[in-house]
């Protein structure tokens, strides 16, 4: 009886408590999470065609081959972006700390409309 109770144990011990010492000697693999997209608004200050920017008050934005924009609910194009229109949108930070858009609205939300009187 004592030798079964023995085994018993030993297998416990093999069954519950190895495995956590083996995942604490593993290397915890590094965190791949993507930042959310922040937003920003404001008037367009300059256009930079070249480049694929536009700049809103001190930053610059750079449009990329998966930005989504849109213009009055239709697709728009970069060439919509014109200095001095309301902008809406999100973006991410990119390689070298660049400003990259996810999302491009051109023109004022509807919510802006103001009621004709």
């Amino acid at each position: 009886m004592k030798k079964m109770f023995a085994l018993m144990a030993v297998c416990a011990v093999a069954a519950f408590g190895l495995p956590q010492v083996m995942a604490a000697d593993a290397p915890a693999a590094p965190k791949t999470t993507k930042a959310r997209p922040l937003p920003f608004h404001g008037e367009v200050k300059a256009v930079d065609a070249t480049a694929k920017t536009f700049t809103l008050g001190e930053h610059t934005y750079t449009v990329t081959s998966k930005t989504v924009i849109s213009k009055a609910g239709t697709p728009g194009v970069f060439d919509d972006i014109k200095a001095g229109v309301s902008v809406t949108g999100s973006y991410r930070k990119g390689e070298g700390d660049k400003l990259e858009v996810s999302t491009l609205k051109i023109g004022k939300p509807e919510g802006d409309k103001k009621p004709k009187s």
